[in-house]
């Protein structure tokens, strides 16, 4: 939690060991049963860091109650983002917004528009943060 470096977590397992993938509900309590402080460090970086979301749905009931459990303590002004294919209901951005704390940011048309879209949004990020002196 202290590195200076960015993080991926992959909190349901990865494609290099399918044996540990994490994908029924009894897996999941199982889960939070056996490993009860990755999920305290998890909600502790969600209320600390602004966690970007890539290759995800908003549909992981595990997170989502992590989400949805710190959402009132944690600051609108300090959301999580996101990135999405253009095209999604207004409704359910808006759910997503007042249930998690997620923005929603989108690329498109289509998924050729991906790279194009990230690499501006990591341009505005590196001016944000030289704007602010973040280093």
């Amino acid at each position: 939690m202290k590195s200076p470096e960015n993080v991926i977590i992959k909190a349901h397992g990865s494609i290099d060991d399918t044996d540990e993938i994490i994908f029924t509900s009894k897996q999941y309590y199982q889960a939070q049963e056996k490993y009860p402080d990755f999920y305290s460090l998890l909600k502790a970086l969600f209320q600390t860091h602004t966690v970007l979301f890539l290759g995800y749905s908003l549909n992981d009931p595990d997170i989502n109650l992590v989400l949805q459990s710190i959402r009132n303590t944690s600051s609108s002004a300090a959301p999580h983002y996101i990135v999405i294919k253009e095209g999604i209901s207004k409704h359910i951005v808006k759910h997503w917004e007042d249930t998690y704390n997620v923005r929603c940011l989108e690329y498109g048309p289509s998924y050729d528009n991906f790279q194009e879209n990230i690499e501006e949004l990591k341009n505005l990020v590196l001016g944000l943060r030289e704007e602010r002196n973040i280093p």
